[in-house]
């Protein structure tokens, strides 16, 4: 099931849930790893919407775990990834937003430095009382023309016109911009997942928010895309997720928690979207972006700057999520596998996704 169908069940009633913000991305795998949203800044991310998982074990058992039965195990669920059974249903919170209110923005390369500002202040917002409403926000370069361009694809709950949280975009000269007024069906509708390109790397880091450090990440990122133009159906991107205060603080106020353990404080995800057409490119364009990737989280760690949070969604293969969640996480974590899957099934025979280790 993706989130896409979850989406259009929801919309004759008029409620929304917490999933991801493109359509055919799947809810068990979002769900799992944690789960990027529009409404993260109000309702926490997509594991802490879960109310109740049904699991088969590695000895073939199913049970159902919740904040009451098997309270460990339902912890470890929300963000530990496909390392301790096959979730076969999951029981989400809803809540009543029949209609959101969007924001399609673009701008050329002069319009950057305040796009990235605009940024690094919405990843600071700390409201009391906060309108859900979130983001995605990324900058696209052209190795042909050399043109990098930034947009904005913004959703805020309720019907104001246009979404006031997005005032700072706004009020940056664009080359394109359109407001709407729909039900988040309609909205992810047109949403795709970047499966399309024949090949795609991910890799992150994240930072405290500084516009003049992430300015400097992305004229670094540039200026190195140039040393692979001449790889076939190259397609660069480098995106910023925003991490605002409130979205963990969810995890912490509600009984639960979950193994991120992050605090609540502001945060920029960074990160490199990188497509590109023939195999005989793999090694190089990898290569590539891990190098740069380190590079930049050099310069973070040396400002001070530097979180070691990384989000499975957006990490590359090379890197491992578990060592940015605080130490006494992930040992409960392995001894809860340890519990719930004794004989290692979910390790050693699932090899897909992020693996907790020994």
């Amino acid at each position: 099931m993706t989130w896409y169908d979850v989406y259009s069940a929801l919309d004759p009633y008029g409620r929304a849930a917490v999933g991801d913000r493109l359509k055919t991305i799947g809810v068990p795998g979002l769900s799992l790893i944690g789960g990027w949203h529009y409404f993260n800044n109000k309702w926490g991310f997509a594991m802490d919407n879960v109310l109740s998982y049904d699991v088969v074990l590695g000895n073939g058992t199913q049970i159902t775990v919740n904040k009451t039965e098997h309270s460990d195990l339902f912890w470890a669920l929300k963000g530990g990834a496909n390392n301790f059974g096959i979730v076969t249903k999951f029981a989400l919170k809803t809540f009543d937003v029949p209609k959101i209110s969007t924001t399609i923005q673009a701008y050329n390369e002069s319009g950057i430095p305040d796009f990235l500002k605009a940024v690094c202040h919405a990843a600071k917002l700390d409201e009391q009382d906060p309108i859900a409403a979130g983001m995605v926000a990324s900058i696209s370069y052209n190795v042909t023309t050399k043109a990098a361009s930034a947009s904005l694809l913004g959703v805020q709950e309720g019907t104001e016109r246009p979404p006031s949280q997005f005032a700072n975009f706004s009020a940056i000269p664009s080359i394109m911009k359109i407001d709407k007024v729909q039900t988040m069906k309609t909205w992810a509708q047109a949403l795709d997942s970047p499966k399309q390109m024949f090949r795609v790397m991910y890799s992150h880091k994240t930072i405290k928010p500084d516009p003049q450090v992430l300015y400097m990440f992305y004229k670094i990122w540039k200026e190195a895309v140039d040393e692979i133009s001449d790889v076939q159906g190259l397609y660069p991107t480098f995106v910023t997720n925003v991490h605002a205060p409130g979205a963990s603080r969810v995890g912490k106020t509600n009984g639960v928690g979950n193994v991120w353990g992050l605090e609540a404080e502001p945060l920029i995800l960074w990160q490199f979207s990188t497509g590109w057409a023939l195999e005989q490119d793999d090694l190089r364009v990898q290569t590539w972006s891990r190098q740069l990737t380190e590079k930049l989280h050099a310069i973070s760690v040396e400002k001070g700057l530097a979180s070691d949070f990384i989000y499975m969604g957006d990490a590359g293969e090379w890197q491992d999520p578990f060592l940015g969640f605080p130490a006494e996480n992930v040992l409960r974590m392995r001894e809860i596998r340890s519990a719930y899957d004794p004989k290692g099934t979910f390790s050693r025979l699932n090899w897909g996704g992020f693996k907790l280790g020994v």
